[in-house]
């Protein structure tokens, strides 16, 4: 777990999660791996945890089946996870601290971000509120509430499939553009998100070389306008003289 000062008071979390299935409360969360960015793009923040499967929670049968038994490293992650895990609560306080290291350097707002962040974010905060919701803590001897996860995450998976939908491409040619030469997905909490991370912002440039397209081509009507006024003018004398 580390932190750095990041720019401009605004943190960007990329985040990834391991778990026992998609139903909240009822399928464990078991990893939750944090790359914190500044609005440059540079990392100021690394966060791994490990959690224990809570009381009454089980696996998934498609997620135990044809994710954690089907292939070797899968099995061994997960033997590593659940000799390492620690109690839900106690995850969420590690969680609720190295986020509460930025409040004391000053951030104001984090960007959580996710691929698909309809599928990572509702576990995450829904742990994280129950179990740190209101609570105070205290971090390098400064007393606070439990920093608020907030409502929303960005979503990388939506991103792709709008830029796909306008560009006329196929999505996962998009995300395959994206994550070209950048970390690899393992299956690590950490490291996918560290290739999310490394995607988000290759999608925010292509977004930004799309707008600067649209820009340019509509200077270049704007600048055209008198030689299609006159191309007008011409076709209607052309037309008189018939």
């Amino acid at each position: 777990m580390t932190t750095e000062a990041p720019s401009k008071g605004t943190i960007e979390p990329h985040f990834d999660i391991e778990t026992g299935g998609e139903v909240i409360g009822q399928n464990p969360l078991l990893q939750n791996g944090v790359k914190v960015v500044n609005l440059e793009g540079e990392t100021v923040g690394a966060f791994l945890i490990n959690m224990q499967i809570p009381e009454g929670n089980t696996f998934n049968e498609g997620a135990w089946k044809y994710f954690w038994t089907k292939k070797e490293a899968q099995k061994e992650q997960l033997v590593s996870i659940l000799l390492t895990g620690i109690p839900m609560e106690e995850a969420q306080l590690a969680l609720a601290t190295f986020l509460g290291k930025f409040v004391n350097l000053g951030v104001k707002r984090a960007n959580w971000t996710a691929r698909p962040a309809a599928f990572d974010f509702p576990p995450v905060k829904y742990w994280y509120d129950r179990t740190m919701g209101g609570k105070t803590i205290n971090v390098d001897g400064t007393e606070m509430t439990a920093p608020p996860l907030g409502f929303k995450a960005f979503c990388d998976s939506t991103m792709r499939d709008v830029v796909a939908m306008v560009t006329g491409t196929n999505k996962n040619d998009v995300w395959a553009q994206w994550t070209e030469g950048g970390p690899p997905h393992t299956h690590n909490g950490y490291d996918d998100a560290a290739s999310q991370q490394y995607a988000h912002a290759r999608g925010v440039e292509h977004i930004r070389s799309l707008a600067e397209d649209l820009r340019e081509m509509k200077r270049l009507r704007t600048d055209n306008a008198p030689l299609q006024a006159r191309v007008a003018e011409l076709e209607a004398e052309l037309e008189s003289l018939k």
